[in-house]
């Protein structure tokens, strides 16, 4: 579960109390820079250079935001190094706190302020997938001169609507010409319009 930074702006978060551990552990998370540039801040008069992960502080203001003693903050300090969890650099009175497994925390993938849906993650990773598998189908499908198979369909249809209608001009043209030669033959005398009684018994 990835936790929004809103929350840390919520009015029981930030309600007087003492801090358990566990929410200083997560104070020191909230707080830490998320931006990869570094970033040079004047605090108590020195000027601190800190980097993505880090978080310069002093005894005395986690000892203040945590409602802690400053021993009790210095023993907390030295177990999270020991776990290896954190690296503490002094200069000038200043801690600098280095989270070592920041990542794990705030993943350069997500936005500042918001949080991932995994369940809209899941969704979309689920939608790449059946669309690699469609687009694997269609190219074992075979092709003809490289078209898709719903431009096959289209030039298909194109082509079928072509031929009825090149076959329904080429019947027009014999009915015209049918036509014309009935036109003539009706007006040749009638004496013309039969061969010679002899030519037909000769052709017996």
């Amino acid at each position: 579960m990835r936790l929004s930074r809103r929350f840390f702006s919520n009015e029981m978060w930030n309600e007087a109390r003492t801090f358990s551990s566990c929410e200083a552990w997560l104070d020191l998370i909230q707080s830490a820079r998320f931006e990869v540039t570094p970033r040079k801040e004047s605090i108590g008069g020195r000027e601190i250079s800190y980097s993505r992960g880090q978080y310069p502080a002093s005894i005395r203001f986690l000892s203040q935001r945590w409602k802690w003693s400053e021993k009790k903050v210095r023993s907390f300090l030295v177990h999270l190094r020991k776990k290896g969890m954190i690296t503490v650099e002094c200069n000038q009175g200043m801690n600098l706190i280095t989270l070592c497994k920041y990542e794990e925390y705030n993943p350069m993938g997500t936005t500042k302020g918001t949080s991932k849906d995994t369940g809209i993650e899941k969704e979309i990773n689920e939608l790449r997938h059946e669309w690699a598998q469609l687009r694997a189908q269609l190219g074992a499908q075979p092709m003809n001169n490289n078209l898709p198979q719903s431009e096959l369909l289209q030039k298909s249809g194109h082509t079928e609507g072509t031929n009825t209608k090149k076959e329904e001009r080429e019947y027009i043209d014999i009915s015209l010409h049918q036509k014309k030669e009935n036109t003539e033959y009706q007006r040749k005398p009638s004496f013309l319009r039969h061969p010679p009684l002899k030519r037909l018994i000769t052709a017996d």
